[in-house]
């Protein structure tokens, strides 16, 4: 997460702001902290019983037995973060993208770091998918763009229910055309 925080009024002259629709947005975050709670809550129930343990002995055998509970823990957490930045809010500027992360943290990314718009061939169906890919993001974009489009590069992920869907792609091809 390397990039500068943009300030207000250097997006105020933006060309275009792209958002999922309310539902879509709120649907992947609750679906995300469902899953993050779920990865937790077993986490809290394999680590619990560490606090009991009074010698080596014992932390050796809960550890033998432990080793498939945290396991089934990971994909959970994993799962979480991907789906809670699966649609981001994009705003087109004068001198790049600008997303969030998390719940919210702005994040700039220039356009010299904006380094293509792929089709997100691992998701077929009837709907236009695809994953711009920058240099630095987060590690769940990252995750997001090798499942995506077997890229380890991080990436956004956009569908055609975006507002906007083609103007968006359409305005990155531009810039991208343009360095």
């Amino acid at each position: 997460m390397g990039q500068q925080r943009a300030s207000s009024d250097e997006y105020a002259n933006a060309s275009a702001a792209y958002h999922y629709p309310e539902w879509i947005d709120l649907a992947n975050k609750a679906a995300g902290i469902f899953m993050f709670f779920l990865g937790l809550g077993s986490l809290l129930l394999t680590c619990w019983p560490l606090a009991t343990i009074g010698s080596w002995q014992q932390f050796a055998e809960w550890g033998r037995n432990s080793w498939g509970n945290l396991l089934w823990s990971l994909p959970w957490l994993i799962g979480a973060g991907v789906l809670i930045h699966l649609c981001p809010s994009i705003t087109v500027g004068p001198a790049g993208l600008e997303t969030t992360v998390l719940f919210g943290i702005p994040v700039h990314i220039p356009w010299n770091e904006v380094l293509a718009v792929k089709e997100a061939s691992m998701f077929p169906g009837r709907h236009s998918r695809r994953i711009i890919l920058v240099k630095r993001l987060t590690p769940w974009h990252s995750m997001i763009s090798l499942i995506g489009c077997l890229d380890l590069r991080p990436g956004l992920f956009i569908t055609d229910d975006i507002r906007g869907y083609h103007e968006l792609v359409k305005s990155i091809e531009a810039h991208l055309s343009h360095s």
